[in-house]
């Protein structure tokens, strides 16, 4: 008798990856979470939320800005990549924690959130569409005509 030579059979393991904008916007409510410029570590916070940012615009982007300081990443943006007001955003952004991690600036309550808010307004500025946006059910209002 033949013995019948099995295939080996594969295993195909489906990866579901995650919107970039999921996990940056995740990452920023631990941040907040923490409250670590509640307790004075601003450098941490400041570093936190531009690192995030960095994170985000590798994965949206693929700019590398995880290793270029932060005036070459923002002259990525400068050829209308995005639009002139989350250019914005990013500047504040990148700038703020530029002057509390190497000037050792002491920022205000206020500017803290502001970077904060800074940086959930540029990822929803800039977040791609998903299949859900255009998945939406769209209602047709029928009217009557009378006789």
């Amino acid at each position: 008798m033949k013995k019948r030579k099995r295939k080996p059979t594969e295993v195909v393991k489906k990866v579901i990856v995650r919107p970039a904008h999921e996990i940056a916007i995740e990452a920023l409510k631990k941040i907040q979470e923490q409250k670590l410029w509640q307790q004075g570590f601003y450098k941490e916070y400041h570093s936190g939320v531009a690192d995030t940012i960095r994170s985000y615009i590798e994965h949206r982007f693929s700019i590398t800005a995880m290793e270029m300081p932060s005036d070459d990443t923002l002259s990525h943006f400068r050829n209308n990549l995005v639009s002139p007001e989350a250019f914005e955003k990013l500047r504040y952004l990148l700038q703020s924690a530029d002057m509390v991690k190497f000037a050792k600036g002491i920022p205000v309550g206020s500017e803290n959130e502001l970077s904060m808010q800074n940086a959930f307004d540029f990822i929803a500025l800039t977040k791609q569409a998903s299949k859900e946006d255009f998945e939406k059910p769209v209602t047709e209002e029928i009217k009557e005509v009378a006789p």
